[in-house]
């Protein structure tokens, strides 16, 4: 009988230090869960971080898309309209050229009649001299 208390003592204390190992190794494991959880907890916080920023970027991306296409637009629109006033301008020019070049030989076609006509105004004014100094006489 002795023997079987001791037995079952002996059982009891290995018993109890296999439980005690048990609530240690699950402590152990609970406190590794745990730490596994926060550090999941704190990935998944600094992910919905790093999406926020990677959309407020997207959105700036956007923006500045947008943006460089208005200022692409107004200097294609600007030089647009540059060229088809320096077309204008080549045009006005030429038209202006053709019309000083007339305008020239119209003047050296006058200059030419008013020789020709101050020649017979003096031919004639010579004449009508002549024809006092003759009459006079």
């Amino acid at each position: 009988q002795k023997e079987d208390e001791e037995f079952v003592v002996g059982a009891l204390q290995a018993f109890q230090e296999l439980k005690d190992k048990v609530g240690l190794h699950k402590e152990h494991v609970e406190n590794k869960l745990k730490t596994a959880q926060y550090d999941v907890d704190c990935r998944e916080a600094e992910a919905n971080s790093l999406a926020a920023t990677m959309e407020a970027l997207d959105g700036k991306i956007a923006e500045a898309d947008e943006a460089s296409n208005d200022v692409e637009e107004k200097k294609l629109n600007e030089q647009a309209d540059f060229e088809s006033k320096d077309l204008d301008w080549r045009g006005r020019s030429k038209e202006l050229k053709q019309k000083l070049k007339k305008d020239q030989r119209t003047l050296s076609a006058l200059e030419e009649a008013r020789k020709v006509l101050q020649e017979e105004v003096d031919e004639v004014k010579a004449q009508l001299a002549d024809q006092r100094s003759a009459a006079l006489n």
